[in-house]
């Protein structure tokens, strides 16, 4: 072990002096240019091999408090600023000017599959959120276009499982962790989307196999993300169980990766006419749509998995800081309520939802509080200049050099009262009656690689929403401790979201 970590930091320091002549040498070009001026440097004790902020990201994380951390990084240093990490020249900004051109203006000249697929690959393979390039765009036009079939949510499902999660909430004020109910809840449905059988959590149907398989998702994904915090000296530690996780999933998922393609052979066969959409609305099954389109096995598993991966608590998390946020501001719970009860009952369609103008703006401004995948990194292919940032105002052009890493935090960028006003710290959905969505607001991201499934998560958070509120009257919260960060692939709230819920037919 000890001669791996010291071989892992001799390719660091290596790296680190042939990363600084590259940059001197990129430096003297950008001088040339005339244009571009350097941002503000964050202070590090050793620069030159960035190791220090690798250490600090690393405290601040295990203490829960990275976000606080970043948040003091951008007073202090400004909306973009310098610093190097494990010798890799890194510009870190919230500017909605530099977020346009990562995302979609200057889109070709970044990358993250450097980044991701080192960290990530194990678990999810080569996939939509793990490539870059040809085969990202491949990935791109196999999965949007389900997505966008499946944008009018398969409500009847999510209704079916709900109602399993609503017979586990007790309705006469008893205290309720809502967070793991509603991961339940969501991953019963997001694998019957996607796998096209739901696991069941929620319910007595679960399997040995299905329980197997989601305490190794846990551990996979906690691996995942102390990979991301290793960096470069993620070579230089073991993580047995990390590895035995992944190979418990590849198997379970490759088990519905052998059912798909059966079906579609016998598809082909005209044995049966299983899935034919035009005979009448079916649902929507991610995975057999995809059997329709690939033949490798290999692939069919990665490309579901890096899916799944992605978004399967995604909806789920959320969801839990909408009630997290409304258990502690009741004047928000009752200004929705009023314009839930308009529906009287009633299940709401998926147009009625879209309609929900207040619903939209609590959603909204939970999105901007709690955006579920905060940081983002990429990596410049080519030399670039991002639009501001540089010299002492941070309005002059900036000079990425090619191997640069670029990082944003949407959660400081959500937080700033230079964009949001002086109550941007605030829970306040009145403010989205004003505000407009750009690149100031980015809870999926933007450009090419927004987020496919985000309109479908936001029927689903909606419509969850409606029903919970359609069958509690109040709610109260039942924890006293401020919102923790827990970094896993995505964030939520490490206390849980304690609540209690009173029925309509026992509240007062």
């Amino acid at each position: 072990m000890y001669n791996q970590v010291l071989l892992g930091l001799f390719a660091c320091i290596f790296y680190s002096i042939a990363n600084a002549l590259w940059v001197h040498s990129a430096r003297r070009v950008r001088i040339r240019k005339g244009k571009c001026q350097s941002p503000h440097k964050y202070t590090q004790k050793w620069y030159l091999f960035g190791v220090d902020i690798l250490i600090e990201n690393v405290k601040q994380a295990e203490a829960h408090r990275f976000m606080e951390h970043s948040q003091y990084r951008y007073r202090h240093c400004g909306p973009t600023f310098q610093s190097s990490l494990l010798g890799t020249t890194t510009i870190n900004t919230i500017d909605p000017k530099n977020l346009q051109s990562i995302y979609s203006l200057d889109f070709q000249s970044f990358g993250l599959e450097s980044l991701r697929l080192p960290t990530g690959g194990p678990l999810m393979g080569r996939g939509i959120f793990t490539t870059d390039g040809p085969f990202w765009e491949h990935s791109r036009a196999l999965v949007k276009p389900i997505f966008t079939r499946a944008q009018i949510a398969d409500l009847e499902t999510l209704e079916h499982h709900l109602k399993q999660m609503m017979d586990l909430i007790p309705g006469d004020g008893s205290s309720v962790d809502i967070l793991p109910l509603l991961s339940k809840l969501f991953l019963d449905t997001s694998t019957a989307f996607l796998f096209g059988e739901s696991v069941n959590s929620l319910s007595s149907k679960s399997t040995i196999d299905a329980e197997n398989f989601l305490s190794a998702f846990t551990i996979a994904q906690e691996g995942v993300s102390k990979r991301v915090r290793q960096g470069k000296f993620r070579i230089s530690f073991r993580d047995p169980d990390f590895k035995t996780a992944t190979k418990i999933i590849r198997a379970f998922t490759e088990s519905y990766v052998d059912k798909a393609l059966t079906l579609r052979r016998l598809l082909e066969n005209k044995e049966r006419g299983v899935l034919q959409n035009d005979e009448g609305p079916r649902r929507v099954v991610f995975l057999h749509k995809l059997a329709q389109q690939l033949d490798d096995k290999t692939e069919l598993r990665d490309q579901l998995l890096s899916v799944f991966t992605a978004g399967h608590e995604l909806t789920a998390i959320v969801t839990s800081h909408v009630f997290f946020l409304l258990s502690r501001y009741p004047t928000v719970w009752r200004c929705l309520r009023k314009e839930i009860v308009l529906l009287n009952g009633r299940e709401p369609t998926f147009e009625q939802l879209k309609s929900m103008t207040y619903l939209r703006w609590v959603i909204n401004e939970t999105l901007r509080l709690f955006p579920l995948a905060p940081t983002n990194a990429r990596q410049a292919l080519n030399d670039t200049v991002l639009p501001s940032g540089g010299g002492p105002s941070n309005t002059s052009p900036v000079f990425v050099p090619k191997g640069a890493l670029v990082t944003t935090n949407s959660y400081v960028m959500h937080r700033s009262k230079h964009l949001y006003g002086e109550d941007a710290e605030e829970f306040k959905p009145e403010r989205w009656e004003a505000q407009r969505q750009g690149w100031h607001y980015l809870p999926f991201g933007g450009g090419p690689r927004i987020c496919p499934g985000q309109q479908l998560a936001l029927a689903e958070i909606s419509y969850t929403t409606v029903r919970l509120m359609q069958r509690y009257e109040r709610i109260e919260s039942r924890d006293d401790q401020e919102w923790k960060e827990m970094l896993k692939m995505t964030m939520c709230n490490r206390n849980g979201v304690k609540i209690a819920l009173f029925s309509t037919k026992v509240g007062s």
